[in-house]
């Protein structure tokens, strides 16, 4: 397979997986916008119906001028409240959708469908979801699978392989590298077994 095609078919791959990982919680804001937005049809009508009703008439007593200036525009009173509301409601929901996306992305699928998608990625692939999968104390997230189609998008493939060449040119292996992380895990692991040991010494 070209490494188009191999591209080509890891993005395939992803799409696939994202629009499934996403689709529950996609027809639910679809549905609560809908919803919310029907409440406010039947609320902004119930404001316009009930500003045609209103007279200021009862200004007339204080200011003529005023209660006649107040009529003309009424409709347009009511509209503004309309027009308000809406753009308010347009941001609330708005943030809601884009906080709801951002909780979204911190989700870990399950294990079926990593154990589904993984194999079937390409090396290159692989690479690249190993390299956004920062927190690797962590499982995978759906923004580690939403980072990978985007950093695979944007030729992260062939910039990965520029950093290997560039490693190797400067003596420093892949096999030689080890994180802060690994090494405190393996002292840690060390410090268990001294432990365990010198308990063992200790019950002789």
């Amino acid at each position: 397979m070209t490494p188009s095609a191999s591209k080509n078919s890891d993005l395939s791959l992803l799409n696939k997986t994202l629009f499934k990982l996403a689709l529950p919680r996609l027809i639910t804001r679809i549905v609560v916008v809908a919803v919310v937005a029907i409440i406010w049809l039947v609320i902004a009508n119930w404001l316009l119906h009930f500003g045609a009703q209103q007279d200021y008439a009862f200004l007339k007593q204080y200011s003529p001028q005023v209660s006649e200036y107040l009529n003309s525009i009424n409709k347009y009173i009511w509209w503004g409240l309309v027009l308000i509301g809406s753009v308010v409601l347009y941001f609330i929901l708005a943030a809601w959708v884009e906080n709801s996306i951002k909780k979204a992305g911190y989700i870990v699928p399950k294990q079926e469908v990593m154990e589904t998608l993984i194999p079937q990625l390409s090396q290159s692939a692989k690479d690249v979801l190993v390299w956004v999968w920062g927190d690797q104390r962590e499982p995978i997230t759906i923004k580690n699978l939403h980072d990978t189609r985007n950093q695979l998008r944007a030729n992260r493939v062939s910039r990965l392989e520029q950093i290997r060449q560039q490693r190797e040119l400067l003596g420093l292996h892949a096999g030689a590298e080890t994180s802060a992380q690994e090494l405190a895990r393996e002292k840690e692991n060390v410090d268990q077994l001294l432990g365990s040991i010198s308990l063992d010494l200790e019950e002789k």
